[in-house]
């Protein structure tokens, strides 16, 4: 049986198959120095010591580094390239190594920030410029105790090949400024962009995205994620983004759009009588009544620090035993036993025509805001 050879193209059938090579060298070379360059590393040398104490380091000389960065036009260097440097490279700056090899002619401008989700191609960076600007949220303080609403400011935008988030967290107790990337992913239509800063402070958002094509973003209500400030445990809670900060006079209505509930929830009676002194609330009660007053029950309020402090000095089996009753009533609670965010349908047309209209004007109806 005679022998089968493989066949292939040789760089004589492909006349531009070098300039293709170093096109593609000269665009990764580029991408590796822009990620020098950004990076908090004042020489070449300093960089290479990390490098080779990285515990996923593939190994190299400084030579191959320094040649590796160098971009300078005319170089004897500026086609060199070192395999091994450069995947170190991103491997130590988290940075995912399939954006450095990917073909100059897709665009890809810059190295992409390694992520789970990117293996399998679900985000890319929030590139929209509908989403781009400065918008105006509010969320509950990270300080748990203090019952207090945060005004802040999200700016999104584009700088050469780079997108960029920042937020700027107005607490007077404690400013902040962080930033991220934004992220979206393509599955599920959805935004998140993790903010931090140098001190290791964090804030992660999630919204929902959706294709304008004549308007921006107006309006998204959302979770942030967040370090509480006075713990070591995350925060979970609701926030809410509008194109324009809201006036003094609506601010009344955006605690209730950070509350966290599904489309059921209760409210006891002692509060709805003291709601009802407020005429325009009182209306509404009457006029919807024929839809709530058929379900209308008393309520038993369960604290559960307040039952955990009496129980906790009981003998172990006792404790465990009531804990358990506990968790087969509060399984009754009329709460949801998870959350979820559709995508809103009133609310939008709300803020956008009603919220944000005549927001110049003041009243004293803020006295639970903190004004940035």
């Amino acid at each position: 049986m005679g022998e089968v050879r493989g066949t292939y193209r040789k760089d004589i059938d492909c006349p531009d198959a070098e300039e293709r090579r170093l096109v593609q060298i000269k665009e990764m070379k580029r991408k590796l120095r822009e990620l020098y360059k950004n990076s908090d590393y004042k020489s070449i040398k300093n960089l290479y010591e990390d490098l080779i104490d990285f515990d996923q380091s593939l190994y190299f000389s400084e030579n191959s580094l320094s040649q590796t960065l160098n971009t300078e036009p005319g170089s004897k260097y500026e086609t060199t390239f070192n395999l091994y440097a450069a995947i170190t490279l991103c491997r130590y700056f988290r940075k995912d190594i399939s954006s450095l090899f990917v073909s100059p002619e897709a665009g890809k401008n810059t190295l992409e920030d390694a992520d789970p989700l990117q293996a399998v191609g679900k985000y890319i960076v929030l590139d929209d410029p509908q989403y781009f600007g400065d918008f105006y949220g509010y969320m509950y303080s990270r300080y748990m105790k203090r019952k207090t609403i945060i005004p802040f400011k999200l700016s999104i935008n584009k700088s050469g090949d780079r997108v960029e988030a920042i937020l700027e967290y107005r607490d007077p107790r404690k400013p902040l400024i962080l930033s991220g990337v934004p992220k979206l992913i393509t599955r599920s239509k959805n935004i998140y962009i993790i903010f931090s800063n140098p001190e290791g402070e964090f804030f992660e958002f999630f919204f929902h995205y959706k294709q304008y094509r004549i308007d921006k973003m107006w309006y998204r209500r959302g979770i942030v994620i967040a370090d509480e400030s006075s713990t070591d445990s995350p925060e979970v809670a609701n926030f809410v983004l509008f194109d324009k900060e809201i006036s003094d006079e609506k601010f009344r209505y955006i605690p209730g759009l950070l509350m966290i509930s599904g489309p059921r929830f209760c409210v006891s009676e002692s509060k709805i009588m003291e709601l009802r002194q407020d005429s325009n609330v009182a209306k509404f009660l009457d006029d919807f009544a024929y839809l709530f007053e058929h379900d209308k029950s008393p309520m038993y309020v369960f604290d559960e620090d307040t039952i955990m402090s009496i129980i906790k000095n009981e003998e172990p089996e006792r404790k465990h035993f009531l804990i358990s009753q506990l968790l087969l009533i509060r399984e009754q609670a009329e709460i949801s036993h998870n959350i979820t965010y559709p995508m809103d349908t009133e609310y939008p047309e709300y803020a956008h025509k009603f919220l944000v209209v005549d927001s110049s004007s003041h009243s004293n109806d803020s006295d639970n805001m903190i004004k940035p």
